[in-house]
């Protein structure tokens, strides 16, 4: 984690200005953007199914905060990430907090635990009891290489590397990199190659 941790600091950073052209349409990294074509329910399955690696419908998807009305032009917002809950068969699979990353900062990671951090905590008031908790993701799309391998997926969890011992229904931060994925795809079998094309399509 020490390792990730100083390389993503390091990383170039990325404006969302420059993300975008001068006098054109803005991009899918766009926060207002983003979070408008996602909050559609069969590209949120479609994307959370590839992600995921097992089918997610749209009558399982839950979007706690959607994002309603058009932005108009000199609207000055600060969008919250995207929050979704998935229940299959009525049983919650996971709360989501699915948000796209333009940028790398010194203190990255702390904003990513604190996400996690919120979504677990956020589902009970007081009195509550524990057996109500559902797991919590963190689900970070970065628009940028933010960290210096040549994965373009990390998944981050709990785990006792001592004993090798992964903690029981730990909460996780997965890291998406969209720049990496040509060069993921020389390097992965066949079945891998098809699995990450879906992905990032």
């Amino acid at each position: 984690m020490a390792n990730i941790k100083s390389d993503i600091s390091e990383a170039t950073k990325v404006s969302n200005s420059e993300n975008k052209t001068k006098d054109g349409p803005l991009l899918i990294i766009n926060d207002y953007v983003f979070k408008r074509i996602f909050s559609i329910k069969n590209i949120l399955a479609s994307f959370l199914t590839a992600y995921l690696c097992f089918e997610i419908k749209e009558s399982e998807i839950e979007i706690e905060n959607p994002l309603n009305g058009p932005l108009k032009k000199n609207d000055k917002i600060n969008l919250p990430d995207l929050k979704v809950t998935i229940k299959i068969n009525s049983d919650v699979l996971g709360k989501f907090d699915i948000e796209m990353q333009t940028t790398c900062h010194e203190f990255i990671w702390e904003k990513f635990q604190y996400a996690l951090c919120k979504e677990y905590v956020d589902q009970l008031s007081r009195g509550r009891d524990y057996s109500e908790l559902n797991r919590a993701f963190v689900l970070v799309i970065y628009s940028v290489n933010a960290i210096k391998d040549e994965a373009c997926y990390h998944r981050l969890k709990l785990y006792d590397s001592e004993n090798n011992f992964e903690y029981p229904r730990s909460n996780e931060i997965h890291i998406l990199e969209i720049p990496k994925r040509d060069q993921l795809l020389l390097n992965k079998s066949q079945e891998d190659k098809e699995k990450f094309k879906l992905l990032f399509k």
